[in-house]
């Protein structure tokens, strides 16, 4: 049997997890959407290029840089879901007052997850801007 203690710890420790893997994901399409433009124009630099080669290498970039967004997206939405779930699972362990309220306040949809609404919509933006400005178009 498990105590209602240790799993409130288990519940908290998930709560812990999915946030911290929610800015992982982050910050790897930050680091991999970096190494994506610092080698595009790296390319596009280079001695000799050729601009049917060029036309080739915008299309697989954009497809990359696409992919890479959509799963860094689904990776902070996947994420953020469970911690929702967590979140009110960790309400409920806590209980209720003598108003019958959650002790620990359960997480408010909108409001807990604005930032993540943001970094979605920043990767979402990063890839269409790279779409328009891609160095190898220009």
């Amino acid at each position: 049997m498990i105590t209602p203690d240790k799993e409130y710890e288990f519940v908290s420790s998930q709560v812990r997890y999915h946030n911290e893997k929610i800015i992982e994901a982050f910050n790897l399409f930050i680091k991999l959407f970096s190494a994506v433009i610092g080698g595009s124009i790296w390319l596009r630099l280079q001695p000799g290029f050729d601009a049917a080669q060029g036309a080739t290498y915008a299309r697989m970039s954009n497809v990359l840089v696409t992919f890479l967004a959509a799963i860094a997206c689904l990776m902070v939405a996947e994420n953020l879901k469970s911690w929702h779930g967590y979140r009110w699972a960790q309400a409920r362990l806590g209980g209720l007052d003598d108003k019958g309220e959650f002790r620990i306040p359960p997480p408010r949809t909108v409001r807990a997850s604005v930032s993540e609404g943001a970094m979605m919509l920043t990767m979402v933006a990063a890839a269409l801007l790279y779409w328009l400005f891609n160095p190898f178009n220009l």
